[in-house]
């Protein structure tokens, strides 16, 4: 599993911010790094802090892609917070994720927002860091997107066999799934093989939203990145969200 968490520099800031809007940023430091190129796994918080969503739920299949709620008034109201900490300078835009978690890792900000599979390259730095869920948006617990490796075994294929062993004997396996998540450097499914820093990973995905299985998820993803990325650049959150609704075109 793959989710975003918190990544702090004790040096820079010694406790954990209640909220975003509340951040004590250093005074010589740079103080929360985000993608400026609006990377919607890690903002996806903001869109739905204040009630927003991408698609309303549906309690059979789902999501119900016929009721899109990027463009609501709720979905604004968190893209505004987003917009007011970049203007206030809370937030510290960077290339994306990779340049955050390397100016990060050397020292140069107090906060990092990170998937799962960036934690092995900030850890490796040496620095005295913690790892923890979000702080709140707009007085509300965070909600992260997560993504999860899974498999379907085909019933018609050539290698039946050896892809259910693989799916019950590895991914279906507490030492197995741990070896697989070791290797991709995302949180095991099993919380027994996890350790401090992936069961925070697991308590945000434990209270996260899966990123939505529907086809053309990938294009509707690009396009809520594309709004994120426009606040950043330094369009209002009301015509990035707008523009976000119109041209996933649900």
């Amino acid at each position: 599993m793959n989710g975003v968490v918190q990544v702090r520099n004790r040096a820079l800031m010694p406790e954990a911010p209640a909220s975003v809007e509340t951040i004590p940023c250093p005074a010589a430091n740079r103080c929360l790094l985000l993608p400026a190129d609006g990377d919607a796994d890690i903002h996806y918080p903001f869109l739905v802090a204040l009630g927003g969503y991408l698609f309303a739920a549906d309690p059979i299949v789902g999501y119900d892609t016929n009721d899109l709620g990027v463009d609501s008034d709720e979905a604004i109201a968190g893209a505004t917070i987003l917009s007011t900490l970049i203007t206030g300078d809370t937030v510290d835009p960077v290339v994306d994720e990779a340049a955050g978690i390397a100016d990060f890792a050397a020292g140069d900000a107090a906060l990092l927002w990170v998937r799962a599979s960036g934690l092995a390259a900030v850890e490796a730095s040496g620095m005295d860091v913690a790892v923890e869920s979000l702080p709140t948006i707009g007085g509300n617990s965070p909600v992260t997107a997560f993504r999860a490796l899974a498999a379907f075994v085909n019933p018609s294929g050539a290698a039946k066999s050896e892809a259910v062993e693989f799916a019950t004997g590895w991914l279906g396996d507490l030492n197995g799934s741990a070896a697989i998540a070791l290797a991709t450097g995302t949180a095991p499914v099993w919380p027994e093989a996890a350790n401090d820093s992936m069961g925070v990973v697991h308590a945000a995905v434990a209270a996260g939203h899966p990123v939505p299985p529907v086809f053309d998820i990938d294009r509707i993803w690009l396009e809520l990145t594309d709004a994120f990325r426009r606040i950043h650049a330094g369009t209002s959150a009301e015509d990035a969200m707008f523009g976000a609704g119109d041209d996933i075109g649900y």
